[in-house]
């Protein structure tokens, strides 16, 4: 009779821990978070709890300009302007263009950057992706072993290598 009477009470408590569990479970992940972004878009998100909990929100995203999620530095190569280094008050800088090469630079409008290497085997473009080229670079200041870039306008300004697209690659943020 008590191991019985024992038995029947360790499955009520068993009973009463999974109950309480699958409760605290099963809003986690339909709830949604919150983020800021841009361009137009529509996403739907869907979670599944352990048990019988399921969760369903929908957003629509619309705005201008660069986000990220809040709190969040806006990274452009695994740059921001806050990690950038201070280079402003100087004519021209130099940047020796392999893969340890300084990746984020911050100088005045105005300022010339040299990025000096070998662009055969380290052709440098303007960008965050090949497919998201920009001009301010072009193949023809790349003759010799020097590329020397004015910057004339404030901005961010992506770079990286053709041929290392992920390992050599950086922004230079101009105020």
């Amino acid at each position: 009779m008590k191991i019985t009477e024992t038995w029947m009470g360790m499955l009520g408590v068993a009973t009463l821990v999974v109950g309480s569990l699958a409760a605290c479970g099963g809003d986690d992940e339909g709830s949604g978070g919150s983020s800021t972004g841009s361009g137009t878009g529509t996403g739907t998100e869907t979670g599944t709890a352990t048990g019988t909990s399921t969760g369903t929100g929908t957003g629509t995203n619309t705005g201008a300009g660069t986000g990220s999620p809040s709190g969040m530095p806006d990274l452009v190569h695994g740059c921001s302007l806050a990690m950038a280094e201070d280079m402003t008050g100087q004519a021209s800088i130099d940047v020796e263009w392999n893969f340890g090469h300084k990746r984020c630079i911050l100088v005045d409008a105005g300022t010339i950057v040299n990025f000096n290497g070998n662009f055969v085997a380290h052709p440098l473009a303007g960008g965050e992706s090949p497919t998201d080229a920009m001009d301010f670079i072009s193949m023809s200041d790349q003759s010799g072993m020097t590329a020397a870039i004015t910057f004339a306008n404030a901005g961010e300004f992506p770079y990286f290598c053709l041929i290392h697209t992920t390992t050599m690659q950086g922004v230079i943020y101009v105020q």
